[in-house]
């Protein structure tokens, strides 16, 4: 069947649906392509027709606008889902969940992978803003990054090494570019069939409950249960201490994007610290509180606006650079 743009998008979407804050109005057009070739497509289409569009994964990081703008096409990445396995390479899609690669790692005996326990989002979104988290970062683990490019030529798969991304602190290349990234590639030990079996049965009942994960409870739900695969009893404390860190920070509580600002080392300490120091944990504006758990993370107590989050951005930002002069950096994107 040929595709056209009216096979691939959906009108009247609830953007809340599709974001960990579960913040957003009624997006006019709404498509989840589900192979490159579809995602090319939307995307020529979009740039022939002059159609405005916005690109996300699973709305873990995003505050979306409580009144959309019209005719803008919302393209969510979530269900490029795929998996191969070859020797010691291991290629997952940039619509996976980055916590995927934990188990991965766990059931490998792949080092360096545990981070990413309980870190919500898609493998796409932590290369795009280089995930850290406990002392490691995304840039660590790639051996490739598969990704696309616009402009004068048509959009066509295209490869880049980890040293040409430009990665730093929650940073790389990709924020400055007009380029998608499509998929990783990871090194991992040869391991025993059953092992690699196990791995093909969870990734395939996560790409049938996918749909489900920018609700932050059923994405904890999955993967905490997920994680009881695990037999090597090495990877026990670190899990568990994620998922206790996760559990005091009330992290899976309320819709949330966790941390709404960057650490900078200028200020001397984290910045949820400051926020603490200043006394804005608990301060409330709608529906949104600044968590009083954890400064650095703003929660959806009851049906906020993004317009109630954005305030207290603001106010944090303002207070912040009032006390010690130095402008905090977003962490979550506010999309248009």
């Amino acid at each position: 069947m040929p595709l056209s743009l009216e096979s691939l998008t959906s009108r009247g979407v609830k953007l809340s649906e599709h974001s960990s804050y579960g913040i957003g109005g009624m997006a006019d057009y709404f498509a989840a392509p589900s192979s490159n070739e579809e995602l090319f497509y939307l995307l020529e289409q979009a740039a022939r027709n002059s159609i405005a569009y916005s690109l996300f994964g699973l709305g873990a990081n995003i505050i979306f606008p409580d009144f959309p703008e019209k005719g803008r096409l919302y393209i969510t990445l979530k269900n490029l889902f795929e998996m191969r396995a070859e020797k010691n390479r291991l290629f997952l899609s940039g619509g996976v969940p980055m916590s995927f690669l934990a188990l991965c790692g766990a059931l490998t005996q792949r080092e360096g992978l545990s981070f990413t326990h309980l870190l919500p989002g898609t493998i796409g979104a932590g290369v795009y803003m280089n995930a850290r988290c406990y002392d490691s970062e995304m840039s660590m683990i790639l051996s490739r990054i598969s990704y696309s490019r616009g402009g004068e030529k048509p959009w066509e798969l295209m490869y880049l090494q980890p040293g040409e991304c430009c990665f730093e602190y929650k940073k790389s290349i990709f924020q400055s570019k007009n380029w998608i990234i499509l998929g990783i590639e990871i090194e991992i030990p040869e391991s025993s069939e059953r092992n690699v079996a196990l791995i093909r049965k969870i990734f395939e009942k996560m790409k049938r409950e996918s749909v489900r994960f920018s609700n932050l409870k059923n994405f904890y739900r999955f993967f905490h249960t997920a994680a009881r695969h695990i037999t090597d009893r090495r990877y026990f404390p670190y899990f568990n201490m994620i998922e206790n860190d996760r559990k005091e920070k009330r992290h899976f509580d309320y819709p949330s994007c966790g941390s709404v600002f960057k650490n900078n080392r200028a200020l001397g300490e984290p910045t949820g610290s400051v926020i603490d120091r200043l006394g804005l944990k608990g301060m409330s504006k709608g529906g949104a509180m600044i968590s009083p758990y954890h400064g650095n993370i703003i929660i959806n107590k009851n049906r906020a606006k993004a317009g109630d989050v954005i305030y207290l951005i603001e106010t944090i930002s303002e207070r912040i650079y009032k006390y010690c002069g130095i402008m905090p950096e977003r962490e979550v994107i506010i999309s248009s």
